[in-house]
């Protein structure tokens, strides 16, 4: 399903417009279940959103989409179970979650048959 990236980047909760956040770990909601012939389809879909909620969202090129999920229910259910698939996410790539910082970027982005409901960016922190 969906997720993606790499590097660096900090945990999107407050967007600063100019800069471009590279994502570890994302997940985007949205209220229409969908399926995809390939990665490569889930790959540019997932990219033209984050494009469509920020332009300084970027998704690396090598990034494997992990998943995309529709949800209905409440926002605080909703922001626990969605912690604990981007921190499945986390540890199957070998990273430790309490090392990380996970937060919800609500949007109303409208694109043609659905609306995305929000999306999660995880950043990774270095160990101190």
């Amino acid at each position: 399903m969906f997720s993606w990236q790499h590097n660096k980047p900090e945990v999107v909760s407050s967007i600063q417009p100019a800069t471009h956040l590279h994502l570890d770990v994302a997940v985007l909601l949205s209220d229409t279940f969908m399926a995809f012939s390939s990665d490569t389809a889930v790959y540019q879909w997932a990219a033209r959103i984050l494009h469509e909620i920020n332009p300084a969202f970027q998704l690396d090129p090598k990034a494997k989409v992990e998943a995309i999920v529709g949800y209905r229910g409440n926002q605080h259910d909703m922001y626990t179970n969605i912690q604990e698939l981007v921190n499945l996410m986390l540890n199957r790539k070998g990273l430790p979650p309490t090392r990380h910082v996970i937060r919800l970027l609500e949007t109303e982005t409208k694109l043609p048959q659905m609306q995305i409901l929000c999306a999660i960016a995880v950043r990774l922190d270095s160990p101190e």
